[in-house]
């Protein structure tokens, strides 16, 4: 697995994006929905660095990427932040109205991803995207 730690500082954000063009970069011969990949992992990785280490400087954020064993694109996002209740969370969000800003993000990294799976105790976004040559 490949991975990168990035600060929860002010050039964060500039930091992953570097990283995930690397990744484009590198598997941009084989079939991907980059589109669907990108909104996926900006809404994970903006999560990590907002919710979960609340944009403290001191705080890290894990990223990796590998080829899983069923041929995916799996990418992890570890935060150092306490979690969150992914139960009550969906809760919340089919509850809310539709024109309701914010706490799209989960329903989007769900609906894009082949395979979306959240840990706590670490804080673990996983997301996998259908590889293809």
């Amino acid at each position: 697995m490949n991975s990168i730690i990035i600060y929860s500082d002010h050039k964060a954000f500039n930091r992953y994006q570097f990283w995930f063009l690397a990744i484009k970069q590198t598997y941009s011969e084989n079939s991907i929905d980059w589109d669907s990949v990108e909104i996926a992992m900006n809404e994970a990785f903006n999560n990590a660095l907002l919710h979960g280490n609340k944009n403290n400087g001191l705080k890290k954020i894990k990223l990796s990427h590998e080829i899983n064993s069923e041929k995916m694109l799996q990418f992890s996002v570890l935060d150092e932040g306490i979690g969150f209740d992914l139960k009550r969370t969906e809760s919340f969000l089919a509850n809310k109205k539709s024109d309701t800003v914010g706490g799209r993000g989960i329903l989007f990294m769900k609906s894009l991803s082949e395979k979306f799976s959240y840990s706590i105790n670490p804080s673990c976004v996983e997301l996998c995207f259908p590889l293809s040559v």
